[in-house]
């Protein structure tokens, strides 16, 4: 490969890294852009209310500030969806939900949905 074929190639490989990194720090942001993203701190959701747009993937991003497992399910969701994180981190799934409605949602850590861990998922 020639030196300029090289530069260009290296040249575009920026442009497209730094076009990548811009989209991504938007679309983390944007629910409209189908990431729903969920805080978990003592025993509570926040939000404990999100929306999900029927037939259409989403990102759901569950981020955990306390020292003990959380996870996020669903009752009656399809497809089931199960978001777990460890200890003070960070863990995302994409899936598509399928069916409007209302849904459940609650952390199926023992004793935790009874300290509050609950909050519902509405699919439009």
């Amino acid at each position: 490969m020639s030196r300029v074929r090289r530069w260009a190639a290296a040249a575009a490989l920026v442009l497209l890294a730094a076009g990548a990194a811009a989209c991504g720090s938007t679309s983390l942001a944007a629910p409209e852009r189908g990431v729903v993203r969920v805080d978990a701190q003592n025993y509570r959701f926040d939000p404990d209310t999100i929306h999900f747009k029927a037939g259409r993937p989403v990102r759901l991003v569950l981020q955990n500030h306390d020292p003990v497992k959380h996870n996020i399910s669903f009752k009656g969701l399809e497809p089931q969806v199960l978001v777990v994180t460890p200890f003070k981190g960070e863990q995302a799934i994409v899936f598509t939900p399928s069916r409007p409605g209302t849904y459940y949602m609650y952390c199926s850590e023992p004793g935790h949905e009874q300290l509050g861990m609950h909050g519902t998922a509405i699919v439009e």
